[in-house]
């Protein structure tokens, strides 16, 4: 090889050197970029910021492709997993409210007779009683008498509720409800205005509920 024609090969060699040092493939975005030759059919890559080694000539297609690829079909779902461990066992809750639904009864055996009294006052006399616990309560009652007549009411204490005036032969019904914060006794009172006065029948109910709403 001649001295002219060895140094024109290393001047090429040093360009082409220097070219590739330079060149950027992928380009921005992960794009691939070639030169199709339209008659032969070889690419080759080249890089479109420098056209290094060189751009596509007149004989040339330029084409284009991305590395990253366009997204693909979802795949089919897969098979399910093994069971997870079983968790710690969690914190104990707050006590919840008071349930209700506890009956609490009483009923009369014999007939019960107060006996003719010198007062001319009226005279009261309990004739069936509960004993409960604190909370809230839905009473029933019922009672006949069979001499004389008599005011006959529910209640607790100095709170009585649900008057009612009975005759001689008539059987009373009703309901009431109330609230003892400190639970104690439930009674079925009767006050007598004429004697003798007998009660043959009475019943008394107290179902516990969970709170009174008054509406």
């Amino acid at each position: 090889m001649s001295k002219s024609r060895f140094a024109a090969f290393v001047v090429t060699v040093a360009a082409l050197g220097v070219g590739v040092a330079y060149a950027s493939i992928p380009g921005p975005n992960g794009v691939i970029s070639a030169c199709y030759d339209n008659q032969s059919g070889q690419t080759r890559i080249v890089d479109r910021q420098t056209d290094v080694p060189k751009g596509c000539g007149s004989r040339e297609s330029l084409i284009s492709w991305n590395q990253t690829g366009p997204q693909g079909l979802q795949g089919n779902q897969g098979l399910q997993g093994d069971p997870g461990v079983k968790g710690d066992q969690g914190l104990q809750g707050d006590p919840g409210p008071s349930g209700g639904g506890i009956l609490y009864s009483s009923f009369l055996s014999t007939p019960l007779t107060v006996p003719d009294r010198s007062q001319t006052s009226a005279f009261s006399v309990n004739v069936l009683s509960l004993s409960v616990p604190a909370g809230a309560y839905l009473i029933t009652y019922a009672s006949q008498a069979t001499q004389s007549a008599a005011d006959c009411r529910v209640g607790s204490g100095n709170l009585f509720k649900a008057v009612q005036d009975t005759t001689v032969g008539e059987s009373v019904f009703d309901t009431t409800a109330i609230f003892l914060p400190a639970g104690g006794s439930i009674n079925l009172r009767c006050t007598v205005w004429d004697y003798p006065y007998t009660v043959s029948k009475a019943k008394l109910f107290a179902v516990q509920a969970g709170s009174l709403s008054q509406q």
